[in-house]
């Protein structure tokens, strides 16, 4: 017998040989659990007044609106991107590209998909090269025009 009264059993192993093994399923029967029971979200959810509101985890992801603006970049504007380069660790600004969306805290370029609003940048459109071949006085002559872009 064990301290605690429990019997001790040898039980035999595969090479035939023997393992002593403690009864302890009395003790187990005593003994409170030291995780506490899971409980029940229904009747959790049913001991809430009905005077009171909650929200599920599908509203909480349609988030109400803040109550003031974080940036002010609407779709069509231009940002530059913050980026990250490597060895040596170094922020780099990246574009310009055009805002596609917006929500309160992030906006998508096409180049860059959802990216939160504190590492973009409002940036000027980019410009635009034009070239015109002409030919005067039976010589072709280029010319290039650089303009911002129009809206």
């Amino acid at each position: 017998m064990s301290p605690y009264n429990t019997p001790i059993l040898p039980v035999k192993k595969p090479d035939g040989t023997y393992r002593m093994v403690q009864d302890l399923r009395i003790i187990n029967e005593i003994v409170k659990a030291r995780h506490p029971t899971v409980p029940d979200p229904y009747t959790i959810l049913n001991q809430i007044p009905s005077s009171h509101q909650y929200y599920s985890e599908a509203q909480l992801a349609q988030i109400l609106p803040l109550d003031f603006a974080v940036h002010n970049i609407q779709p069509g504007d231009w940002v530059l991107v913050k980026e990250w380069k490597e060895a040596p660790l170094v922020a780099k600004w990246r574009g310009p590209f055009q805002v596609l969306l917006t929500t309160e805290t992030a906006i998508k370029t096409a180049e860059h998909g959802w990216t939160h609003h504190i590492w973009v940048k409002v940036s000027e459109a980019p410009e635009i090269w034009t070239s015109q071949l002409e030919e005067k006085d039976g010589k072709p002559r280029l010319t290039l025009r650089r303009s911002g872009l129009e809206q």
